[in-house]
């Protein structure tokens, strides 16, 4: 069956296609979910470009590993999609991006009203989210399964069972993905300074093989995620994860010039998956591959 996920251009505001690629198995749609709707299914492909949809987005990666091509005001950008992984959108903040292989996804909407109703105390005016690729959420992934499970169940738990559901993800939403508890706080969200990018910085540099998550950063310089993701991009003109990239290349270029390190060894060494990953995501920096590379500066 087609999805009933509504996405529109953000220029015309007439509805998109991009959603018609989605093949849905099992739906949400006939049990009475206000404000609330879960699809799971499959997708040859999916090619959204500069659409935006009127509700908060979420969309788990069920089975696939993949590349994604994601592409905003910074220019394009690669980002590697594993299983259990979320991509969390706002409303009415466009995307776009291109996932060029098959997927097997649940994606879950949640209208502004009920996200807000469901959160239990009042938002302040000057709430905003960013939004995020490839989440790794443990406590988000397990309040998506768990309705998913209502869904597929014989027996049905009810509304309440979703209205809780909904509230732990609302309150875990707000105040981990939006600038509410900066708001709450006493430091001013233009508080980035030289001193807490160096600190930032070397971090980087001593963790450059590892995972680097935003959280971790974010608790370096004593900001919230959302303040410390503005902060970072009005800083240095680049995102942390593009900023970590950079870092990563700039270092494989050195270890590609000036040791006989195979690419593989390189790759891994540098945190990435596996060497295509490297390889695309250097040419996409460089214009070359690092063979390419390292043949050119020898």
């Amino acid at each position: 069956m087609k999805t009933l996920i509504e996405y529109f251009d953000m220029n015309t505001h007439n509805r998109s296609f991009c959603g018609d690629t989605l093949h849905i198995e099992q739906s949400s749609r006939l049990l009475g979910w206000e404000g609330v709707l879960l699809e799971k299914g499959t997708s040859p492909y999916f090619y959204p470009k500069h659409v935006e949809t009127p509700t908060f987005y979420f969309a788990l990666e069920l089975t696939q590993k993949y590349d994604i091509n994601v592409i905003d005001e910074e220019g394009t950008f690669s980002s590697q999609v594993q299983p259990d992984d979320i991509w969390f959108n706002p409303p009415f903040t466009p995307f776009t991006h291109n996932i060029e292989v098959p997927c097997d996804f649940i994606i879950v909407t949640i209208t502004p009203e009920r996200m807000e109703r469901s959160f239990g105390s009042p938002l302040p005016d000057k709430l905003l989210f960013l939004n995020n690729y490839s989440l790794k959420d443990p406590i988000l992934l397990k309040l998506i399964q768990l309705l998913y499970l209502e869904v597929i169940s014989p027996t049905k738990n009810g509304t309440w069972y979703i209205d809780h559901i909904v509230a732990l993800i609302s309150n875990h939403v707000i105040r981990n993905y939006s600038n509410y508890n900066s708001l709450q706080s006493e430091r001013s969200p233009d508080s980035f300074r030289e001193v807490d990018f160096r600190t930032v910085d070397s971090y980087v540099d001593d963790h450059i093989s590892e995972p680097i998550h935003i959280e971790q950063l974010a608790d370096l310089v004593n900001m919230s995620k959302f303040y410390f993701l503005k902060e970072f991009k009005q800083f240095t003109a680049v995102t942390p994860y593009q900023y970590i990239i950079r870092k990563k290349i700039n270092y494989s270029k050195r270890l590609l010039s000036e040791t006989s390190d195979s690419i593989t060894s390189i790759a891994l060494e540098l945190g990435f998956n596996d060497t295509s990953h490297f390889s695309r995501t250097f040419k996409q920096h460089e214009q070359l591959t690092p063979k390419q590379f390292r043949a050119q500066v020898q």
